[in-house]
């Protein structure tokens, strides 16, 4: 129910009529709020790399509509690749953004402008490494993890991933000039034998590949001949006699890299054609009932020491016996 009010001025002038105070129980309809173009922060991604190539960039929203564009800092209208009415994805190109800042991100349909921005940063652009030397250089395709291994090079930092076989290795930062790195296991699973670029990726972003590739190799584990007979020949040597005598080893995958091990220390070693090998030993000043244990490693000799891709499969070695 609703009154109206008058005033009678006492002259008997026409009555005034009073403004009606509101009905709390009629307050009338609700009128809403006209929607209005929005941008919601971030977008994704919120960032790019001076210097990198173009990327696409999404952001939601409302009131989106086929003539919303978006707009790099108010003045550069940003290609829309796809929109929905909360929701588009436009390309920002950074090709030409040479120092790193931030930029802002708006939306602008006809005469209307998106009540916020979000920002969008430009970074460093990522310094390519360049890699110099690696040890070892050279796994089994039997080996199990091979931990720390040795990297240089230049321009290495928090972000560097050494990759082999285009899978990346657990890295750590040693120096600006250094990575230590693990090989994956067992490598048979991953990578056959043979040659593959070993290289290094900066930044997490293609843009950070090393400027060159270092070759890396893997190789099949040595295996000795498993006997009973043939493994060395000959396989017993009269002690004290003149020497040198010429010693064969039979077995596998005894290839130019491989060289024969007596008691564990590498001796010259020629012939390997993949299934035998040879050395020699001196018997002259070798006492009776001397057993050496012949073995083989395969592998190239660094300053650090030797690759030592070792015999995985039994036997590791087989006795030369001196009587």
């Amino acid at each position: 129910m609703s009154y109206m009010a008058f005033c009678f001025d006492k002259c008997g002038n026409p009555s005034t009529p009073l403004p009606i105070p509101p009905d709390p129980w009629n307050p009338g309809p609700v009128i809403p709020p006209t929607p209005v173009l929005t941008l919601i922060c971030p977008v994704s991604p919120i960032s790019a790399i001076c210097g990198s190539a173009p990327l696409p960039v999404s952001a939601n929203g409302s009131l989106i509509t086929a003539t919303t564009v978006p707009y790099l800092d108010g003045i550069t209208a940003l290609p829309v690749v796809t929109f929905s009415p909360t929701s588009l994805t436009f390309t920002v190109d950074p090709t030409n953004e040479l120092t790193p800042r931030i930029a802002q991100i708006s939306l602008r349909d006809g005469a209307e402008t998106a009540i916020a921005t979000c920002p969008f940063e430009f970074t460093s652009a990522v310094i390519r490494p360049t890699l110099t030397y690696v040890f070892p250089d050279n796994i089994g395709t039997e080996d199990a993890v091979r931990t720390g291994l040795k990297l240089t090079g230049l321009n290495f930092d928090a972000t560097s991933v050494v990759v082999l076989d285009q899978k990346d290795c657990v890295t750590r930062l040693v120096s600006p000039t250094e990575l230590s790195f693990d090989t994956y296991a067992p490598a048979s699973n991953n990578t056959g034998s043979g040659t593959y670029n070993l290289r290094v990726r900066n930044g997490g972003v293609p843009e950070g590949y090393s400027v060159n590739t270092i070759p890396f190799y893997v190789s099949r584990n040595p295996k000795l001949w498993p006997g009973p007979t043939g493994t060395l020949t000959p396989a017993t040597i009269p002690a004290g006699s003149p020497g040198p005598v010429s010693v064969k080893v039979a077995g596998y995958d005894l290839n130019g890299k491989t060289v024969a091990t007596v008691d564990g220390v590498m001796v010259p070693t020629t012939g390997q054609n993949g299934s035998i090998m040879f050395f020699e030993v001196d018997p002259s000043t070798v006492a009776p009932g001397t057993v050496m244990q012949i073995g083989a490693v395969t592998g190239h000799q660094h300053p650090e020491g030797h690759d030592n891709v070792v015999i995985i499969t039994p036997p590791l070695t087989w006795p030369l016996s001196f009587t």
